[in-house]
């Protein structure tokens, strides 16, 4: 694999700090000179590689979302384990690093969709492309939990796998307010009973 070029790593490096300045105080909460600051980049370079805050905001969007979703890729590939049970290995992974952040973090698709949604409408178009593919990604596991027996077939896996988003989302926000990973235990327990039928 070829080497990234100084281009590539200083837009990586922006795109990665951006990613956690806005999960940690939101889009309104930080300013390109301080992010240009922490990445060391001068300002004018910044705008080679972004026309606006805005276009930054949707490119930093997609590449969180790319992240997850080849995360979550890695972890719907089929070994001895039911789809049900490497389901819930995702869940644990995930709430470790949210532990490990001290739950300052949580999705920056569900925080971004709440603060810029209604206000810009290419941020609120990225954003809900972001969610669906993270419901396709959903999916691979509840299409694999219906095929091996492990998840309840009564209900549409595309449908199952919507209402595991939904419930994970929401008790990310819980977890941000109480600063405590009960809420996102609560959740996986709730979410793979309802799963299992």
């Amino acid at each position: 694999m070829p080497k990234p070029s100084k281009v590539e790593e200083n837009k990586t490096r922006l795109l990665e700090a951006g990613i956690a300045l806005f999960s940690q105080r939101g889009y309104h909460g930080i300013g390109l000179k301080e992010l240009l600051a922490q990445v060391k980049v001068p300002k004018g370079s910044f705008y080679n590689y972004f026309e606006s805050k805005e276009d930054f905001a949707i490119q930093a969007i997609t590449f969180y979302g790319d992240l997850l979703i080849d995360l979550l890729a890695v972890a719907a590939r089929r070994d001895d384990r039911t789809a049900l049970a490497r389901f819930e290995s995702v869940f644990d992974f995930l709430i470790k690093i949210y532990e490990e952040k001290n739950y300052t973090d949580g999705c920056l698709v569900g925080d971004m969709a709440t603060e810029v949604g209604d206000v810009s409408d290419l941020c609120r178009r990225t954003l809900d492309k972001t969610m669906d593919k993270f419901a396709r990604s959903f999916q691979e596991f509840t299409d694999q939990g219906q095929a091996d027996g492990s998840m309840r077939t009564d209900i549409a896996p595309e449908d199952l796998a919507a209402f595991c988003l939904d419930a994970w989302e929401g008790a990310l926000i819980r977890m941000r307010l109480k600063k405590d990973k009960a809420p996102l235990l609560q959740s996986k327990r709730l979410i793979l009973q309802y799963l299992a039928g």
